[in-house]
């Protein structure tokens, strides 16, 4: 009898535990687009890659997160913000990041635009520098292509010296 009431509670919470979204699942972006009107002023979890600047702006800052599909803006606390190392560019991966947020389809705050009001930011994995292999190909290209434009240059210099 006794272990029946364990069970029954064990049940219990952990139906409580789901229903106020403990275990969220991670959100994409295509389910934020597709199910915006649903998901409206709803907590979500989302995840992806920092890319783009940290556009500070007093005491909160804004962040775009790709989750390699769409970037999604993130309005977020200064001190949330300061633990992104490495945003993504041309020259870095930037950090990969778990968001838990209330989203907003259209963001009376922020001129109807779609976005996250983080309440909670953790870093998943570190980004890093990244290496751009030289395109032998393309160098080649932009060569010949210089040293096209340089002949073609030279000999308009030619011909006009001769007609004066």
């Amino acid at each position: 009898m006794e272990s029946m009431k364990k069970y029954l509670l064990f049940i219990i919470i952990l139906y409580l535990l789901l229903s106020v979204g403990v275990f969220a699942d991670t959100i994409g972006s295509p389910e934020l687009i597709e199910k915006s009107k649903a998901l409206d002023k709803q907590l979500v979890t989302y995840e992806g890659e920092v890319i783009g600047d940290i556009m500070k702006r007093g005491d909160f800052a804004w962040i775009n997160v790709n989750d390699g599909n769409n970037a999604v803006g993130v309005w977020l606390p200064i001190s949330e913000a300061e633990k992104i190392k490495y945003k993504g560019s041309y020259k870095y991966i930037g950090d990969s990041v778990h968001i838990e947020g209330r989203f907003y389809r259209a963001c009376p705050e922020h001129g109807g635009e779609m976005d996250i009001h983080c309440n909670s930011l953790e870093i998943v994995q570190s980004g890093y520098p990244k290496v751009n292999p030289l395109n032998i190909p393309k160098l080649i290209t932009g060569i010949i292509l210089g040293a096209g434009a340089f002949i073609l240059l030279i000999k308009e210099r030619i011909r006009i010296v001769k007609e004066k």
